[in-house]
């Protein structure tokens, strides 16, 4: 008989998008970065009144799953999905939190797995080439899932798809600075396949 899996829709208020990666290959999220583990990953920041809620719904979720599987009165959950933000530099906690949510980036059969991207009034986009960047603000769908990991028991966010009220397209930085004092190229010119110096 197949492993029951414990999980119910889960939704986000609208928040600041960070760190979304729903390219057709993911990111790694193995911990030897060999790419053992990839998958397709959206965290959202909450605070406030957002925050309290969020923390509510996923509190009684996780009441939920100790119902359902019978769990010990006691049984404390070691992560709900959530995490305090810490400032970088001083490492106190924000009075934020954050959310990720993951899928693998390919299905059991090996066909890419999709995370939809919607608009503010809940159509379907394509956004092309174009990736979502730090800034943008949306609302995650998804699936709140109870996991047991050799003991260790909690709630995990799986990604379906990202609704988007903002959108901030991510732009790689670079922080380039005149050099030409140290050589003049210029570009490759594709019609004569000459490089300029």
């Amino acid at each position: 008989m197949a492993k029951k899996s414990y999980k119910v829709s889960f939704k986000t208020p609208i928040g600041e998008l960070m760190w979304v990666n729903i390219s057709k290959d993911g990111a790694d999220q193995s911990m030897a970065k060999d790419g053992s583990k990839m998958q397709k990953v959206a965290t959202i920041v909450l605070e406030g009144e957002k925050k309290e809620q969020v923390l509510n719904e996923l509190q009684q979720i996780w009441e939920g799953f100790k119902t359902e599987l019978n769990l010990k009165k006691g049984t404390a959950a070691k992560s709900l999905g959530w995490r305090a933000e810490k400032d970088k530099e001083t490492d106190e906690e924000t009075g934020r939190i954050t959310l990720t949510f993951k899928c693998n980036a390919k299905l059991p059969d090996g066909r890419e797995s999709i995370v939809k991207v919607l608009n503010a009034k809940g159509q379907e986009v394509n956004l092309g080439e174009r990736a979502i960047g730090n800034g943008s603000q949306g609302v995650i769908h998804g699936e709140a899932a109870y996991y047991d990991a050799n003991g260790t028991k909690g709630v995990t966010l799986y990604l379906k798809a990202i609704q988007l009220t903002k959108f901030v397209e991510y732009q790689m930085n670079v922080n380039a600075e005149d050099l030409s004092d140290e050589g003049s190229f210029q570009g490759i010119d594709d019609a004569d396949n000459v490089i300029p110096f």
